[in-house]
């Protein structure tokens, strides 16, 4: 696996204010739209500013589906900082998933049952199709500290 840098495809910084994201790296496409006002965190962050979802009020960012989106049959990574407020609900970080119609590709989320940042990938985009890997390195996730979660898939 090469470094992050090699072969970026899209790169969002999340460190605007407010508002919608424009990608750093991916062009207009691969742009995120602000979903109930994903404000700015007042805490300290881990580099420069970011992002605080707050999970009650439904926020996100969200963006149209293209090309920029897809792993395919490809060599593929998907890393982010992450901080947990609370852990009693499991919550999507990083997905493309549509369980309608076996839209399903990938899903980055924490998941409460095993305490961990789990990814899965969908081969054929069905839930049969699904193959999960837990981040077990660290052990459980505590609350209020900062992990850069990396998932590599080697095609």
């Amino acid at each position: 696996m090469s470094d992050l840098n090699t072969n970026l495809t899209v790169y969002h910084k999340l460190d605007a204010a407010s508002g919608n994201e424009a990608a750093t790296v991916g062009g207009a496409p691969a742009g995120l739209t602000d979903v109930n006002t994903v404000a700015a965190s007042s805490n300290p962050t881990k580099i420069n500013n970011c992002r605080n979802f707050v999970r009650a009020n439904s926020e996100a960012m969200t963006s149209l589906d293209n090309a920029v989106w897809e792993i395919g049959n490809a060599d593929c990574t998907i890393a982010c900082w992450v901080r947990l407020k609370v852990k009693n609900v499991d919550m999507g970080i990083v997905t493309k998933y549509g369980s309608v119609g076996d839209l399903r590709s990938y899903h980055l989320h924490y998941q409460t049952s095993t305490d961990r940042f789990r990814l899965v990938l969908y081969s054929a985009g069905t839930a049969a199709s699904a193959t999960a890997v837990l981040a077990n390195n660290f052990g459980a996730v505590s609350i209020d500290t900062w992990y850069f979660v990396v998932f590599g898939y080697d095609a």
